[in-house]
């Protein structure tokens, strides 16, 4: 009898183990955001859905504004790369994964951003970029966005973030964003 309950108790960690290993092997790498950029701001994923569903719902919403564009989409690559792995999108609608999919290829297209590029990459050049962008360096600016990740070359990407144009697959992408987070944080105990 013990013999059987042994066996039983083995065959049963071999089918835990085995369950688990494909789910581990696909785990998104984690990114970040700059310290500078989320200083006072709590959790950066909310603060990147808040700022980002508000912000791409406008009809040119960062006409001649290059620095908070960058930052946006810097903020929208955040998004699509950690809300695989955050616990609160866990029980997410089937939508989300498709909109984050179709918003990232509509930026990546109009900036020249390659599909492959890693998101670290792509948030820490744009965050470069906004910053010499907000005191008027545009040159500087230029030179921190290498043509590796942005194709298109440093002067021409800035062009093209100061004249964003309606871009509906983002949008749509940063307000389905919202609302999951919105519906985790409604199911949170005690709410």
């Amino acid at each position: 009898m013990r013999l059987l309950g042994f066996l039983a108790m083995a065959i049963m960690l071999s089918l835990t183990a085995c369950s688990r290993g494909p789910r581990h092997a696909n785990v998104v790498p984690s990114v970040s955001l700059p310290a500078d950029a989320v200083q006072g701001a709590g959790d950066p994923l909310t603060m990147a859905v808040t700022n980002t569903a508000a912000a791409f719902g406008a009809d040119r919403p960062f006409a001649g504004r290059p620095a908070d564009a960058a930052i946006a989409i810097a903020q929208m690559e955040y998004i699509v790369a950690s809300a695989p792995s955050d616990p609160r999108f866990v029980s997410a609608p089937v939508g989300l994964a498709p909109a984050l999919t179709r918003g990232r290829h509509e930026w990546r297209a109009i900036l020249g951003i390659p599909v492959d590029a890693s998101a670290q990459s792509v948030i820490n050049s744009l965050y470069a970029a906004a910053r010499p962008l907000r005191s008027g360096q545009r040159d500087t600016a230029a030179l921190l966005l290498p043509t590796g990740i942005f194709t298109l070359g440093g002067e021409m990407t800035l062009q093209r973030l100061s004249a964003l144009p309606r871009m509906p697959a983002t949008n749509e992408a940063a307000l389905a964003a919202r609302q999951a987070l919105g519906q985790a944080q409604s199911m949170r105990p005690g709410r």
